[in-house]
């Protein structure tokens, strides 16, 4: 009798959102808009975060279809619509990758080589880019195990914080005087740092590129999500509230600034110097693995598109681990390129940061308004499939919801480049959005080349079997 081999536990699962969507990395960007942080959080996590959850939810638990985001775009609007998200959703992951791991060497300079220039960051972030596509190409238990370990250590982390700020409060006082005035929300300020309290809440669906391999995705998938998308809410309210106990608001810098909270509690000692070294040690893992699980999950996403023949060949290719090597191993290449060009273009690690920051957050959000609009309209497509998980309230209030989180993507992609009251830098602007542009037009050429390719294909069989 054949054993069936146990899959994903819903523990597991859990965590792999924990690991894969808490960005303690920006949390320091957060923290810059002051107290206020506190209200938009609030807001934003009842209009949108949650919401999403709920939709990711129902989407996952009712298609369990490898690939996630692609297979439900594909069910509601088609190939061509859902390989056109597949190559923004991995296009953004493989422009992303370089920028966090750009912000991994600026931590690692600020611990162990202060004195590091920017060329430590560009040797240093092609050798991490090739160690996250190896740790990507292990079997689905092992990724697993490796993202339930880095979510654990995602919430204890906060933990670790959270003890710290209240230490040095009682201690020294607040760096940050908050006010029941400065918790509430300046829309002008606010506008500031919108694009990334929004960017934080988007991704809930990464790990569902390999949902088949879940053990019970109906049960476990809701679950994780919401609960997960709740968890993070509260840890980046707590967080961001926390650094500004430790360092005045405008000190907090958005590369070191979660770091930097622990140096100034702990001092330059020897158990200060080791208790920090342990912290950011444990920090830097976790952003190891946090960029593996997004590696990983455009990569399932893209290699469905390619084995529907709308994606180059290259991107298909599975190891033994049934893991999308073809499209680790481009998306390793991209990484390397772009790390070394803007390596020569950027002044600055937090500069070189921000730039692809912004580049890859841009083509990041889109696919969501196409997810969105796919969920209201495989609600009308598919109304007597059986739905494990819905969205609560009636048709019109999901409708309601989903048009309003369009809009707030639309908004905050518009906000990465220009801030209304802000005179735009063209000099910065134009670089970040000729890349969103270039990008979207190698896109469509791949599509209507591989269009072409699938057209001959198709004529060549039906004149050998004429």
């Amino acid at each position: 009798m054949e054993v069936k081999k146990k899959g994903i536990g819903g523990f597991t699962v859990f965590f792999g959102v924990i690991s894969s969507m808490l960005f303690l990395d920006t949390i320091a960007s957060s923290a810059n808009m002051g107290a206020q942080v506190f209200s938009w959080y609030i807001i934003l996590a009842i209009m949108f975060f949650i919401p999403m959850g709920f939709i990711v939810a129902e989407l996952g638990a009712t298609y369990p279809d490898k690939g996630g985001i692609y297979g439900w775009i594909k069910r509601a609007f088609g190939v061509k619509w859902a390989s056109r998200t597949s190559w923004l959703y991995w296009i953004n992951a493989a422009l992303w990758m370089p920028a966090t791991i750009i912000f991994i060497t600026g931590i690692l300079a600020q611990l162990v080589y202060p004195e590091a220039g920017l060329m430590f960051n560009v040797i240093g972030g092609v050798i991490i880019s090739w160690i996250v596509i190896y740790i990507s190409s292990l079997s689905a238990e092992e990724s697993s195990t490796l993202n339930f370990i880095s979510g654990v250590i995602k919430l204890i982390l906060p933990i670790c914080l959270v003890l710290a700020a209240i230490y040095y409060t009682v201690t020294k006082g607040a760096a940050t005087q908050i006010t029941l005035g400065g918790l509430m929300p300046d829309l002008k300020q606010g506008l500031d740092f919108l694009p990334v309290v929004v960017y934080n809440m988007c991704g809930l669906e990464i790990i569902l590129g390999n949902v088949h391999k879940f053990d019970n995705p109906k049960k476990d998938v809701p679950k994780s999500v919401i609960s997960g998308a709740i968890t993070m809410s509260f840890v980046y309210i707590v967080c961001s509230i926390a650094i500004l106990c430790i360092i005045p608001v405008e000190n907090v810098g958005v590369v070191e600034g979660f770091v930097d909270a622990f140096i100034i509690v702990f001092g330059s000692g020897l158990l200060g110097k080791i208790i920090v070294l342990t912290i950011g040690a444990l920090f830097t893992a976790t952003l190891v693995t946090q960029i593996q699980s997004w590696t990983l999950g455009s990569a399932f996403v893209v290699a469905e598109a390619a084995e529907a023949g709308e994606m180059p060949e290259i991107f298909a290719k599975y190891n033994k681990n049934e893991s999308p090597v073809g499209a680790l191993l481009m998306t390793g290449l991209v990484s390397t390129f772009v790390i070394v060009l803007y390596g020569f273009m950027a002044s600055s690690s937090e500069n070189l940061f921000w730039m692809l920051f912004e580049f890859s957050s841009m083509l990041f959000l889109m696919p969501y308004v196409i997810l969105v609009f796919a969920f209201v309209k495989l609600r009308k497509l598919d109304q007597h499939i059986e739905r494990p998980f819905r969205f609560p309230g009636s048709e019109w209030i999901a409708k309601i919801f989903a048009v309003g989180m369009s809009a707030v993507i639309m908004i905050t992609i518009m906000l990465f480049v220009w801030v209304p009251g802000y005179a735009i830098d063209w000099a910065y602007t134009i670089p970040v959005v000729g890349g969103v542009i270039i990008s979207i037009i190698v896109g469509e050429f791949i599509l209507l080349k591989q269009g072409k390719k699938e057209k001959i294909s198709i004529e060549d069989r039906v004149n050998k079997t004429s």
